[in-house]
């Protein structure tokens, strides 16, 4: 069996997201995949309902958050409660606690990733469907580099962005999938403007709509193409 994945994905319970768990669900199926991680900020409720939703045998709900530290994100897959730590190390120790994989997302969108959080984690996302061309390239140097298995995801927070990169794995259990030696990698980033909308939603959610006319001009200053 041959497992098509997207394993970054966020939900409604994104601050920054509107997609709704069924919603996702059918979207990522429209898409051809077979199976998708929900890796909402900060929680894992996003993954819980879709993993409630999905009646479809064939089709795998990956349980995730994306947990912010104090050397940037990191993504838990297979998870069952909560990551309740925000620092680097005992988010990690969490994720393993509870049988989960810990994964380095885009580890040069921000800046360069910590070493000792490089060594700590069980795989590193060497594609970002949100992130630059230089940065994903020395994400996948990087992982050459450690020897760790490498995995993509779309990092979508809209329908349209589900499965537009995913990783396709000759296995039929997502866990050994993802930590797959040589998976396949089909790579496609995402429009930009794209993430100047996911902003709009943010600040709006968040009620800080004094920010909105920055934000505003910021997408209309964008081509309306995938660069």
């Amino acid at each position: 069996m041959t497992m098509i994945l997207d394993l970054h994905v966020h939900s409604r319970y994104s601050v920054d997201s509107l997609s709704r768990p069924a919603a996702i669900l059918r979207a990522a199926k429209a898409h051809g995949l077979t199976g998708v991680a929900i890796t909402d900020h900060g929680t894992i409720a996003g993954g819980l309902e879709a993993l409630r939703l999905n009646n479809d045998p064939n089709f795998q709900v990956i349980v995730g958050a994306e947990i912010r530290s104090e050397y940037g994100d990191i993504n838990g897959l297979f998870l069952t409660r909560e990551i309740k730590s925000r620092t680097w190390r005992d988010i990690v120790n969490e994720i393993h606690d509870q049988g989960g994989l810990a994964v380095l997302p885009h580890p040069y969108k921000w800046g360069k990733p910590h070493d000792k959080l490089v060594e700590a984690v069980d795989a590193i996302e060497v594609f970002n469907g949100r992130t630059g061309v230089a940065a994903n390239q020395q994400a996948l140097a990087l992982a050459e580099t450690v020897d760790k298995p490498m995995v993509m995801g779309s990092d979508a927070h809209f329908l349209r962005e589900i499965g537009v990169c995913r990783m396709v794995a000759s296995e039929s259990d997502p866990r050994r999938a993802v930590l797959s030696p040589q998976p396949q990698l089909i790579t496609r980033r995402n429009p930009a403007y794209l993430q100047r909308f996911t902003e709009l939603i943010r600040l709006t959610r968040m009620q800080r709509y004094w920010k909105l006319p920055r934000a505003i001009a910021g997408v209309l200053a964008l081509p309306f193409q995938v660069r």
